[in-house]
């Protein structure tokens, strides 16, 4: 029994003791486990402290880098370059292109697309595919555009400058033929002026288009094919242009185009008249209970064209005061190849047989400029029998050359005929006060002899932009430490070069051109220049005026710029001539110090003939 209770109680102290350590386990489980959660919410909370420093680093960085790009650049680069940041953060997956970015893609894929796929592996800019789905978002059928109208409607009571415009039209020469149009399923290439196709097959596209009158601002309103418009359907368009901009509050003011006979007879049916005796140049169209007033205007670049032309194709235009011959134009231009150099104008033989480049406006201006008709009065008055009886012609040059100078007036600081109107009296002043207008109004009451000045023209703002500053880097030349190489081949030939030159004899008419090219150089030397002395030198005060005794070129054609050469100038100038003559024209050298040769023959012969005397007052 002794024995069988103390096994007994054995027993229950060893299951205690189990029990006992087997609790002691699970606590020492349950604290490991509690620290290594500890440990992990830690290294969790480590990490997202991390996270947020870096992200706060990243953006310290986008803002440094953000105020040094505005900093150094601004407009279009800076949107450029931050873009490009943002694009390589989101490594080109769901990148937003803002408003300039897809005005600067759509841009640069309608110039080039060759040029856009270059662009494209440097900068991250929308596939062609994307734009091409841009521009599919609005339909461009023949008549007028819908959007355009409705956009302007939005616009023009936000920007008052969109209130005036100028409506233009033109027609474009297409190819006469019927195409596959896919994306519509039809064949297209027909005439259709917004009322259906039709089955005559278009040559032109007419396109209409308004200009902003006090903005750089232009927008197409609509196109139309057409095959040789006729004056009927070119009136209605242009009315119903006019009276649906007006609906969205835009008064257009004049309606430009060029000379083409069918624009001329669109205008005579909207009501002007275009004869002389009485001329009309405005025109009404009726819209619901108003009138709109709108003038006519034709192109001043493509009349011009068709003056140049007209002359030359009728070779004489008969006027109240003779004939207007463009034989005097001609024999100008063989004058002056005979001559070996020119006036005062750029005429050549490109401007006589202007065919082959029709287009080019600036060979009509020339050719009609105010410097060949003061070449033809010239000549004239020097008694040049190819030049006698042209007072008619010279008055129509002139014409010409002014109005086309007022009609293209574009720069408010122009002189001229090219200046801006600016009331002179009141201080130049474009709102006068009651008492300026009074006083003002008096004088012109009681003045008849109002001569104007300054030309008519219209002040167009010029819109900024990055200028590219293009330099060329200069040529080194070579100078020879000894001069007697450079001359000797003056030396071996000198006497020989001095008799030649004894022999040249310079027309009357080549002095008078130098002394012109003079005029120009003595100028730009006198705003150099502070010296009185040396001034005076150059120029010939005696002889600054127009009623000389003799009619010289620089007082006929100047216009108070140019200076009469001293004849020392005019010398100095007239032995270049001659030395120029007989090393390249008549010797043909070539050489590469021909320059230093011709300066140096000239001044030997100077000094030989000792015509003038060389100051000796060093100041």
């Amino acid at each position: 029994m002794i024995h069988a209770e103390i096994v007994n109680e054995a027993g229950k102290d060893s299951s205690t003791n189990t029990m006992s350590e087997t609790s002691h386990q699970k606590e020492d489980k349950m604290v490991q486990n509690n620290i290594k959660t500890f440990n992990k919410k830690l290294y969790q909370n480590k990490i997202k402290i991390i996270q947020r420093l870096k992200r706060r680093n990243s953006k310290m960085k986008s803002l440094k880098v953000t105020q040094m790009l505005e900093d150094n650049f601004g407009g279009f680069p800076l949107t450029l370059l931050l873009h490009e940041h943002k694009s390589k953060m989101l490594h080109k997956k769901g990148v937003r292109y803002t408003n300039a970015m897809k005005d600067f893609a759509k841009t640069l894929f309608f110039y080039s697309s060759k040029d856009y796929k270059y662009v494209r592996k440097i900068f991250t800019l929308p596939h062609p595919s994307t734009i091409r789905k841009w521009l599919s978002s609005t339909e461009c059928e023949p008549g007028f555009f819908e959007e355009v109208f409705l956009f302007f409607k939005q616009e023009v009571s936000k920007n008052c400058w969109l209130q005036d415009c100028s409506l233009v039209h033109d027609s474009m020469s297409l190819r006469k033929q019927l195409v596959w149009e896919p994306d519509k399923g039809r064949y297209a290439g027909n005439v259709d002026v917004g009322t259906g196709e039709n089955s005559e097959l278009a040559t032109e596209a007419l396109v209409l288009m308004i200009v902003s009158l006090t903005r750089q601002f232009k927008c197409p309103i609509g196109f139309f094919y057409v095959n040789k418009i006729n004056s009927s359907v070119l009136s209605t368009l242009i009315s119903t242009a006019i009276i649906k901009l007006n609906e969205v509050g835009i008064q257009v003011w004049n309606v430009t185009c060029d000379g083409a006979p069918s624009n001329l007879q669109s205008f005579k049916k909207l009501g002007c008249n275009f004869y002389m005796h009485s001329l009309n140049t405005k025109f009404t169209v009726n819209n619901a209970n108003r009138s709109i007033e709108v003038y006519s205007i034709f192109d001043t670049c493509h009349m011009l064209k068709l003056a140049r032309s007209s002359l030359a194709g009728k070779q004489i235009i008969q006027s109240n005061i003779g004939d207007i011959k463009w034989q005097y134009i001609s024999s100008l231009n063989a004058f002056q190849n005979e001559l070996g150099l020119k006036f005062a104008n750029k005429l050549s033989s490109q401007h006589i047989n202007y065919k082959n480049s029709i287009m080019k406006v600036k060979l009509a201006a020339q050719t009609l400029s105010s410097g060949v008709a003061d070449e033809i009065e010239y000549l004239q008055q020097k008694g040049e029998p190819s030049f006698q009886n042209s007072d008619a012609t010279i008055c129509f040059i002139r014409q010409i050359d002014r109005i086309f100078d007022i009609l293209n007036s574009r720069i408010p600081f122009s002189k001229g005929y090219k200046s801006p109107i600016n009331p002179a009296r009141g201080g130049n002043n474009n709102n006068p006060n009651y008492v300026q207008f009074k006083k003002t109004l008096r004088q012109l009451l009681y003045t008849k002899n109002i001569i104007v000045v300054n030309g008519n023209c219209s002040y167009y703002e010029i819109p900024g932009g990055d200028i590219l500053d293009f330099r060329s880097e200069k040529r080194s030349i070579k100078k020879s430490t000894n001069n007697d190489d450079v001359f000797d081949e003056l030396d071996v030939f000198g006497d020989e070069y001095k008799n030649l030159l004894y022999n040249i004899y310079l027309k009357e008419y080549t002095g008078e051109i130098l002394d012109c090219i003079g005029g120009y150089i003595v100028r730009n030397i006198s705003r150099k220049i502070v010296c009185p002395f040396c001034i005076d030198i150059l120029i010939d005060g005696s002889s600054d005026h127009s009623f000389t005794k003799n009619i010289n070129f620089t007082s006929f054609i100047t216009r108070g710029k140019l200076k009469i050469v001293s004849p020392a100038v005019s010398l100095i100038l007239k032995e270049l001539e001659k030395s120029f003559q007989l090393i390249v024209v008549m010797q043909k050298k070539l050489h590469g110090n021909v320059k230093t040769n011709i300066l140096m023959l000239a001044r030997k012969n100077i000094l030989t003939l000792q015509c003038i005397a060389l100051p000796t007052d060093n100041n």
